[in-house]
C-alpha cells in the first residue's frame, strides 16, 4: 500500500519556529503548548517514524517553506 502525507512542518531553525509561533498563535495556546510539552514533529522525524513503521521505500517529494509532501510505500 500506498502512504501519502502533505502537511505542514515546523521550520528547522529555532528563529523561524518562533516567528511562525509568534505570527500563527495566540498568546493563551502558545502557553497551553509549552505547559503541555507539546511539539510538531520535524519533517526528517516524519521520515524517520515512517521507516521505523516499516516502510520500505519513503520518498519526500515537496518541501518549501513550512508545506512538504513524503510518500512512503509498504
Amino acid at each position: 500500500g500506498a502512504f501519502i502525507l502533505f502537511d505542514n512542518f515546523p521550520p528547522s531553525h529555532p528563529d523561524d519556529r518562533d516567528l511562525i509561533e509568534l505570527l500563527t498563535c495566540r498568546e493563551t495556546d502558545r502557553k497551553l503548548e509549552a505547559a503541555g510539552n507539546d511539539h510538531e514533529a520535524s519533517f526528517e522525524e516524519h521520515l524517520r517514524q515512517l521507516r521505523a513503521l516499516g516502510f520500505g521505500h519513503v520518498v519526500p517529494v515537496f518541501l518549501e517553506a513550512r508545506y512538504g509532501g513524503i510518500v512512503a510505500y509498504k
